[in-house]
């Protein structure tokens, strides 16, 4: 029986799309679903990759990032989502992906086929994720 669903997000359409399916499948399943969101370790790179700009110091950095990550959740998670928990990592998004397998224990992982590179057909972090676990990984397109 499926009781946790993990939704690697990195806000790409793909994986938008992979999460809100993976967040409708546990709502169905009365499962709960862990988004997870994993950055670069610094807010400076996270903000230019983000498309954002115009900052004054490292503080309204991390108020752009943190706004921008906020938006972005609210475009996946509806408001009214009872079943559904975020975590923010910080690092190599395939590894921490793995390490958020081993502490979580999900019965599912629900991922992009793409990220935000576009790597064809299926992109690298996804296949690193499929040959790194033994948990079964539904890839959405």
């Amino acid at each position: 029986m499926i009781k946790r669903i993990l939704l690697p997000v990195d806000f790409s359409e793909t994986s938008q799309r992979a999460a809100r399916w993976g967040i409708e499948l546990a709502s169905q399943l009365a499962a709960e679903a862990l988004v997870v969101i994993v950055l670069d370790v610094g807010d400076l790179r996270v903000a230019m990759d983000a498309g954002l700009h115009g900052f004054e110091n490292d503080e309204d950095v991390k108020r752009q990032v943190q706004e921008w990550i906020d938006s972005e959740y609210a475009k996946i998670v509806p408001p009214d989502a009872q079943n559904v928990r975020r975590e923010i990592r910080r690092g190599i998004v395939e590894k921490e992906i793995i390490e958020t397998v081993a502490q979580y224990e999900p019965q599912l992982i629900v991922m992009g086929s793409v990220g935000i590179t576009r790597r064809l057909p299926v992109g690298s972090k996804t296949v690193y994720v499929i040959g790194h676990c033994k948990v079964p990984v539904t890839v959405v397109r």
